[in-house]
């Protein structure tokens, strides 16, 4: 995973010692592969120089071939190519090469907008990865797999599927002591559920774990307590939202990248925010970049919450009554597809935009089945009350 898993180590490489594997699995897979996990950043010229000596070292064996392919994917697009890594890692039959090469496959999905696929290639991954040891060179794998295929899952609006992946990373041996690593994912899953009191549990245990841990700069576990931040202030505790969000922060997010929308988790969980405080003009405002922005297209951590974005981009407009409402609502069916609990977000709004309450009291009772209790009882209470309010734009 591009934003990097949390293992014991940042190794993840093939377990040989073939002389053109050692730059990737120590260098590049914590340059190009795992910038989430490092207190500051390397440049793209320090991976490149890297690939540079992996291929003046190479000996052109199928192993050393797919070790450089797997090197030379990043997610800025036209870097590298995901499936003939995929092809070489396979002729290498070197499992963990072959799971970072799916690794990358994963994110081309996600960058092509095809999460459906990003679900089947996550499953392929988990199944490799069923065949090998729990071990050194192995571990960050393992780590890196659950936590992905919990992301993935929650793309795709799979609650018990992305919860079933969180728990599994948090049983993982190396993290029987590391709560901050083990609840990181599992925080996301319930707060978008709406399980909030295990949340704010859990919340702590989290903070617990990084303060034991001396506070490390981690920004691939940002994500967690920004959700914990939410759900504090959906319980209108603001001064706890404030120092969650300070937490979000101390953990590495960038604050402008916060309040911007490119990475796609901060809009999502400050626009659920604002309409659960009934106030869908600061949901517009805070979901202000279109669905379709090229700008946004090109990150695959953005596409990965793209149906939840497009969702609450449709809804907001159609609480707000806005102009566009009934536009934003058909362009958002096709960005939310594959998740069926962002599209019934937007057929609420739908919903909302014709006055249909006979659709919304339906809808709740497909909140319950998917395993949302939040979003079950905020259907409930829209169909009880207006079904819009006018808001300025």
């Amino acid at each position: 995973m591009p934003d990097g898993g949390l293992g014991p180590g940042s190794r993840a490489g093939p377990s040989s010692g073939s002389r053109a594997a050692q730059p990737q699995r120590t260098g590049l897979a914590r340059t190009n592969r795992a910038p989430g996990i490092m207190a500051s950043q390397h440049s793209q010229a320090e991976a490149d120089a890297l690939i540079a000596k992996s291929q003046a070292l190479s000996d052109g064996s199928p192993l050393a071939q797919a070790a450089l392919a797997v090197a030379e994917c990043h997610p800025r697009p036209g870097a590298g190519d995901p499936r003939r890594a995929v092809e070489l890692a396979k002729r290498a039959d070197d499992g963990t090469v072959r799971s970072i090469a799916l690794d990358w496959l994963t994110v081309a999905n996600l960058a092509d907008d095809d999460i459906a696929e990003a679900v089947r290639t996550a499953r392929r991954r988990l199944e490799l990865l069923d065949t090998l040891p729990v071990g050194p060179l192995t571990g960050f794998e393992f780590a890196d797999d659950y936590l992905m295929a919990a992301e993935v899952d929650l793309a795709a609006g799979d609650l018990p599927g992305a919860a079933a992946h969180a728990d599994a990373l948090a049983d993982l041996p190396f993290y029987r002591h590391e709560d901050h690593l083990a609840m990181s994912r599992r925080l996301l899953v319930d707060a978008l559920a709406g399980h909030f009191d295990d949340v704010v549990q859990t919340g702590e245990r989290f903070r617990a774990g990084w303060e034991r841990a001396g506070r490390p700069v981690a920004p691939n576990l940002a994500r967690a307590p920004y959700a914990v931040a939410m759900v504090h202030g959906m319980r209108g505790d603001d001064e706890r939202r404030a120092a969650w969000v300070r937490l979000t922060i101390d953990l590495g997010a960038d604050p402008e990248q916060l309040a911007g929308c490119q990475r796609g988790w901060p809009p999502v969980f400050d626009g659920l925010l604002a309409l659960d405080r009934n106030d869908p003009a600061a949901a517009v405002r805070r979901l202000a970049a279109d669905i379709d922005d090229p700008e946004l297209s090109q990150s695959w951590d953005f596409a990965t919450w793209r149906p939840w974005y497009a969702a609450l981009w449709a809804e907001a407009a159609a609480l707000g009554r806005y102009p566009d409402a009934a536009a934003r609502v058909n362009r958002s069916r096709h960005a939310a597809r594959d998740n069926p609990i962002a599209t019934a977000i937007v057929e609420r709004a739908a919903a909302i935009t014709t006055g249909d309450r006979e659709t919304l009291v339906r809808l709740a009772i497909t909140f319950a089945q998917l395993g949302c209790p939040y979003q079950q009882a905020r259907t409930g209470r829209i169909a009880a009350g207006p079904l819009a309010r006018h808001q300025s734009p």
